[in-house]
């Protein structure tokens, strides 16, 4: 049986658990964000900066809209999303296809053109010492076979834009880009926004 000092310290050390335990998920959450903003939304920005930025979101320190594929724009607009075509039993599937192909038109109309991509982002960059990064700092992973390749271009790249923006802010988007409680009622904005 325990006394009442070894109950107490049985208690913290449970309680020291649980805080890591915690501290675990949040991390995790936050690198499943991040991962999957790089990898699956095309989000082309450093695994670590959208690791960073997940995290100051998830403590109320960062006030802008989050870099995503509609960037400078917070999301996908809300009448683009009812566009989206919904299964009948009545439609065929040659109907589903064609009404899916012209919505994904639509959509990329409101994508931010790729070419674009180091205009809106290259702020990001900057307050990151890029050549220091690590290959997981890029990608989110150990990168294998061709992947390789494809980090060393990213950070190539990365690195140029980042100096280009350093030496010629006049050429990239350097203004904050707030979230206002406009953008609920326009754009697919996600709970919690504002």
């Amino acid at each position: 049986m325990m006394n009442a000092e070894q109950r107490e310290k049985a208690l913290e050390a449970l309680e020291k658990k649980k805080e890591l335990e915690r501290k675990q998920h949040k991390a995790m959450a936050f690198h499943l964000m991040a991962f999957g903003k790089l990898h699956f939304d095309k989000v082309l920005l450093p695994y670590r900066i959208l690791y960073d930025i997940e995290k100051q979101m998830f403590e109320k320190t960062f006030h802008e809209v989050p870099p995503n594929e509609f960037y400078p724009a917070p999301a996908m607009t809300l009448k683009t999303k009812y566009l989206q075509p919904t299964i009948s039993s009545t439609m065929d599937i040659d109907e589903l296809e064609r009404q899916r192909a012209e919505c994904k038109k639509i959509v990329d109309t409101e994508k931010m053109d790729s070419d674009k991509w180091d205009y809106y982002f290259a702020r990001f960059l900057l307050p990151y010492d890029l050549i220091s990064f690590t290959d997981f700092d890029f990608w989110g992973k150990v990168p294998e076979g061709e992947e390789k390749q494809m980090v060393d271009e990213f950070r190539q790249l990365c690195i140029e834009v980042q100096a280009d923006c350093r030496d010629s802010p006049e050429k990239y988007y350097l203004e904050e880009n707030p979230r206002l409680q406009e953008h609920i009622s326009k754009y697919d904005t996600p709970y919690g926004y504002i």
